[in-house]
């Protein structure tokens, strides 16, 4: 299943630098797939703009980071577990080289049997 489609704060002319560069910094870490690290960016903005005076903004990032969490919880419900390995395919070897599955199993010729020979 694909992540939803999210939407992250942007910066606001408004904000601060730190605002700025917390929100900033959450789109790139949400970007690299660093979902949880994006969250605390956000809170870090939102603590910015709380201690700027801008108590609006920082309930709004307050907000965003509270929704993307809900979110992260959603996707981590909906991923089925993975199975477990069998043994077949539990060793270190890399799955091109694990053990072909038993009903795959190549069906191999009888060996040749040796007349034996008396000698005169």
């Amino acid at each position: 299943m694909a992540d939803p489609v999210v939407m992250l704060p942007e910066p606001s002319s408004e904000d601060v630098e730190d605002v700025v560069w917390g929100v900033s910094t959450a789109k790139t870490l949400w970007t690299r797939g660093e979902r949880k690290e994006a969250i605390t960016w956000i809170r870090r903005a939102a603590e910015a703009a709380r201690a700027a005076g801008q108590s609006f903004r920082a309930t709004e990032l307050l907000m965003y980071a509270s929704e993307l969490d809900d979110v992260l919880e959603s996707l981590a419900s909906a991923k089925p577990e993975a199975p477990a390995p069998d043994a077949a395919t539990s060793s270190d070897a890399s799955p091109a080289q694990a053990p072909a599955a038993t009903s795959a199993r190549a069906v191999s010729s009888p060996a040749p049997t040796t007349i034996p020979r008396s000698h005169p």
